[in-house]
């Protein structure tokens, strides 16, 4: 499905943009969807549903997949209907496997409830290395 995803890609294949709660760098001949999360946004569900509306756009509705880096964010709360629409909506077919990185007990044991609790429909992982994170994906993306 996807060619190699290396450290040194090709800068014509790459497209960047700001959303409320984060930055997406997508390398689309590679099907890879860099999204980092901004440190003080606020994950409302609006603000979520605003930005997979605006991702899909963005992507052309490819499958991509996504490496998503949370490494940055404080998060303080993060509303039910918020995790509930991350793990399930619309949008998640258009996932072929999501890579979480995350720094930090307080980031492992938020997302270790969302795996166990909300379980996603997208084959989802987390990562503490982010180049762990891109060997998996690209395992996932080539079966």
């Amino acid at each position: 499905m996807i060619n190699t995803i290396s450290e040194k890609q090709s800068s014509t294949s790459i497209k960047t943009k700001e959303l409320i709660t984060s930055t997406l760098c997508y390398d689309e001949q590679n099907g890879l969807l860099i999204t980092t999360a901004k440190k003080d946004s606020d994950v409302c569900l609006a603000n979520i549903e605003k930005d997979f509306k605006d991702t899909y756009e963005f992507t052309n509705g490819n499958k991509v997949l996504l490496l998503l880096d949370i490494r940055a964010m404080a998060f303080n709360h993060i509303p039910k209907e918020t995790m509930e629409y991350l793990s399930k909506n619309p949008y998640n077919k258009h996932q072929i496997a999501a890579a979480i990185l995350i720094e930090g007990l307080g980031l492992k044991l938020i997302g270790n409830f969302y795996l166990n609790v909300y379980k996603p429909e997208v084959n989802t992982k987390l990562f503490l290395r982010e180049d762990v994170a891109k060997k998996w994906l690209e395992k996932v993306g080539n079966k």
